[in-house]
């Protein structure tokens, strides 16, 4: 029996992506998917080490992204975890998530840290119809069963009860 607990680091791998120039403007540019990126690495208890960040300005409907491409080789080399803000900065088109997913890339989403795969592509097939209410809507949907994984007790939402 060990004496001490093994603590392992993890290591992660950054990729930002903007459509546009203009996109920076909104809120939604390098900076902001970076603050979100380092927000979820420190609500992780600090066992998380960026070992580097690639971005890009490329539309998300599009296969060929190099900067993406870069961070999975890094991935791979590392054997990190590649870590992005929000998925449709991943993508923005179901087909191309689909085969990123496929091709067994380990990866996290800040906005929807814990989500399985088939919520993933629900959210990203919602992200390419432009119904960004309806990802909204089922990250609603899917903080009870959140909840109910984390405990033991059941969590009811003020509709169920």
């Amino acid at each position: 029996m060990l004496k001490y607990p093994i603590i392992v680091k993890q290591n992660f791998v950054a990729y930002h992506r903007l459509s546009t120039d203009r996109q920076g403007m909104n809120g939604n540019g390098f900076e902001a998917q970076q603050t979100a990126i380092a927000a979820h690495l420190r609500s992780m208890g600090g066992d998380g080490e960026l070992l580097a960040e690639f971005s890009e300005i490329k539309s998300g409907k599009e296969k060929n992204c190099p900067a993406l491409e870069k961070a999975v080789a890094l991935y791979k080399k590392n054997k990190a975890t590649l870590i992005t803000a929000s998925l449709d900065r991943l993508a923005r088109n179901y087909t191309v998530l689909a085969e990123f997913m496929e091709s067994g890339v380990d990866f996290i989403v800040c906005d929807i840290p814990d989500t399985e795969q088939l919520m993933a592509h629900i959210d990203m097939w919602a992200a390419q119809a432009g119904l960004e209410g309806a990802i909204g809507y089922m990250n609603n949907l899917r903080k009870p069963c959140q909840q109910a994984r984390n405990t033991d007790a059941p969590h009811l939402t003020d509709h169920q009860k």
